[in-house]
């Protein structure tokens, strides 16, 4: 069977996409599975009679794209990150828990309330939980969206979603006292 020249551009167009669809959501080993995959299909694909240089090009692409993928994730420079991540103080009575997302715009601007309130001086442990690292953290205080922050001290919780200034984070810890 002879491929065109836009059928495995198609081809390859569709598995480097899938590939870096799977790194863009951080799932890397399926990213580097999906990149060998893709590679061995198109260095198949180019040693068919007809299919001509772009195959073999395109599995180049791909294996080169995967071996710089698995070195990231065999020097710890890809992966995952601790869960939580400790921000400020981890010796503090009251604990800020932040569960976020680094690809949500709203999560972007709540890093900066999140930031300013610790500059300011507040007595907290901050803890920042990345969602597509901490998901199960986030089911065990009920949270679906993001950004969503849960306040505790001596027993007492107050939890709040959507974007809160450092007034309110103060108002909070003022309640919770």
């Amino acid at each position: 069977m002879k491929l065109s020249d836009n059928a495995v551009l198609a081809l390859a167009a569709s598995l480097l996409m899938l590939s870096i669809a799977s790194a863009y959501a951080l799932h890397a080993y399926l990213s580097a599975a999906t990149m060998a995959g893709s590679s061995a299909l198109l260095f198949f694909i180019s040693s068919r009679r007809g299919a001509g240089q772009l195959a073999r090009t395109a599995g180049y692409s791909c294996a080169f794209a995967c071996l710089v993928l698995l070195a990231g994730l065999i020097s710890g420079e890809i992966g995952m990150k601790p869960c939580p991540e400790q921000v400020s103080n981890p010796n503090s009575e009251t604990k800020i828990s932040y569960f976020y997302s680094p690809f949500c715009p709203r999560c972007i601007a709540q890093d900066a309330q999140i930031d300013a309130f610790i500059s300011s001086g507040a007595d907290a442990s901050v803890r920042r939980y990345d969602i597509r690292y901490c998901d199960s953290d986030a089911q065990r205080y009920n949270f679906t969206g993001m950004p969503c922050i849960a306040v505790e001290k001596g027993g007492k919780m107050e939890k709040v979603c959507g974007i809160t200034g450092s007034e309110e984070l103060s108002a909070i810890f003022g309640r919770l006292r």
